[in-house]
């Protein structure tokens, strides 16, 4: 799995788990007078994403819920034929139609993790670099969000396809999925194997969904 590639080289910077207060990120992200507003985050993000700490990251990544980003369907068909390249190992096509997308979805969780990959396979380090700074940015504040280990304390994130991309990204692969919807989120409890003892455990998430934005697709 390619995945494998990222756990290799994760530089995994601990934190005491904590709360993420979305009324606050959303508050912040949408006023044009705060150094979180959510363009200028993104800016940063996108061209210098080193020195960004943790409550930059949080509202980076829960942001994107209440910004033009947010899709309630992700996955596009831009992605499904990047994923079709990558499986073919077509990586320089992958890379190509991968960057186009990122520039429509800078904070697109799936495509960054494969394009770090795709970098470090065909040689592109500096590339690899960065986008792997950015990786650890949003890694770092999901991990920050929960342990996992119940429901109660999953990992929070805003897609089903993140759930994916931090499964591989901790190293482990999914077996199986159990889904119960919770107001304005849903809890997916999985059972994973551990890639390196082959350990299974059980892994929870928490996709929250901007409810907004869900209802203006009902209509």
């Amino acid at each position: 799995m390619l995945v494998s590639l990222f756990v290799a080289s994760m530089a995994y910077t601990a934190h005491a788990q904590g709360s993420v207060d979305l009324d606050e990120i959303r508050r912040l992200t949408q006023d044009t007078n705060s150094r979180y507003f959510y363009d200028t985050l993104v800016n940063e993000f996108v061209t210098d994403p080193n020195n960004i700490e943790l409550t930059k990251g949080k509202s980076i990544y829960y942001g994107k819920l209440f910004s033009r980003y947010y899709k309630v369907y992700e996955f596009s068909d831009d992605e499904s034929v990047f994923h079709e390249h990558i499986d073919k190992q077509h990586f320089w096509q992958a890379i190509e139609l991968g960057e186009r997308i990122l520039c429509e979805d800078p904070i697109n969780l799936d495509i960054l993790v494969n394009m770090f990959q795709c970098y470090i396979i065909v040689g592109l380090q500096q590339q690899a670099r960065v986008t792997k700074r950015k990786l650890d940015v949003l890694y770092n504040c999901i991990l920050f969000s929960g342990t996992g280990e119940t429901r109660e304390t999953a990992y929070r994130v805003i897609s089903v396809g993140d759930e994916y991309a931090m499964i591989g990204m901790l190293g482990h692969n999914g077996l199986s999925r159990q889904t119960v919807v919770t107001g304005n989120s849903i809890i997916d409890s999985w059972t994973i194997r551990d890639e390196k003892t082959g350990a299974k455990k059980d892994l929870h998430f928490e996709v929250i969904v901007n409810e907004e934005a869900m209802s203006k697709l009902d209509r």
